[in-house]
C-alpha cells in the first residue's frame, strides 16, 4: 500500500471516528489464513475507501463467516502446551456442522460453502477412521463415544480399544509370570496422570450441545 493511500485511509478513519488506525492486510500465497485476515480487515473498513459495490461486500462477509472456523481450529490444533490428537475428530465434525449450517446470502458464498464441505468430506472426515485418532478420542474422558459422527464409528473404536487392551493384558501376564520365575519378583504398571486443557473456543459449541441433548434425553422420564 502506497504512502499516499495509507495516509488517505488514516484520514478517512479519523473522519469516521473508528478509534484505531487500522491498516489493510495483504494476502500472502504461502499463508492461507492471510486471505481471511485480509477479508476481515476490509469488512471492518467498508468505506475506506468505497471501492466495492454492495454485492461484493456481501460476498466478502459470506467468505469471512465460512473461513473463520478454519482459523479457530488451526489455532486449537497448533497449540503445543497440551496433547491435541484426541481433539482432531470432534473438531473435524464440529467444523463440518458449522460450515453446513452457515446461511450464505450470495451465490458466490454458497459456491464456496459447497466446495468447503466437499473438501472437508474428502480430506478431513477420513481421520475418523484412523486407529490412532480413534483410540485417542475414545480414551479422552471429555469425549468417549460422543465425539464420533456415527454410532458405527463409535462401536468400531470401542471394539478396537477392547481388543488392544486384551492383547496388552495377555502380554503383561506372560511377562509377569516369566519375570517371577526368573527373578522372583513381579512388576506393576505405572500410570501417569493425564493433563486436560480447559481451553474452549466457539467451535466446541456443536459437541457441547450434543452432550447436553444426551443428558436431557436420559433425564427425561
Amino acid at each position: 500500500m502506497s504512502v499516499v493511500a495509507s495516509a488517505k485511509l488514516t484520514k478517512m478513519q479519523q473522519q469516521m471516528a473508528i478509534g484505531k488506525d487500522l491498516k489493510l492486510k495483504q494476502d500472502v500465497s504461502t499463508r492461507w489464513n492471510s486471505s481471511l485476515l485480509m477479508i476481515e480487515r476490509m469488512v471492518s473498513l467498508p468505506n475506506c475507501p468505497q471501492s466495492l459495490n454492495n454485492e461484493e461486500w456481501s460476498i466478502l462477509e459470506d467468505c469471512a463467516l465460512l473461513l473463520k472456523p478454519f482459523e479457530l481450529i488451526t489455532a486449537e490444533l497448533s497449540a503445543d502446551s497440551y496433547v491435541t490428537v484426541s481433539i482432531v475428530i470432534p473438531l473435524m465434525r464440529a467444523l463440518q456442522t458449522h460450515v453446513s449450517q452457515q446461511k450464505c446470502i450470495t451465490p458466490v458464498g454458497q459456491a464456496l460453502k459447497d466446495a468447503l464441505l466437499q473438501r472437508i468430506g474428502e480430506r478431513l472426515i477420513p481421520y475418523e477412521r484412523r486407529p490412532l485418532a480413534q483410540a485417542a478420542t475414545y480414551l479422552d474422558p471429555r469425549f468417549k463415544k460422543m465425539a464420533f459422527g456415527t454410532d458405527s464409528y463409535a462401536t468400531e473404536v470401542e471394539n478396537l480399544v477392547k481388543n488392544e487392551l486384551t492383547r496388552l493384558l495377555r502380554f503383561q501376564t506372560v511377562t509377569v509370570v516369566t519375570e517371577t520365575i526368573n527373578e522372583g519378583a513381579s512388576t506393576s504398571a505405572v500410570t501417569e496422570p493425564s493433563e486436560e486443557s480447559n481451553t474452549k473456543i466457539n467451535i466446541w459449541e456443536t459437541f457441547d450441545n450434543k452432550v447436553k441433548n444426551l443428558i436431557q434425553t436420559k433425564s427425561t422420564p
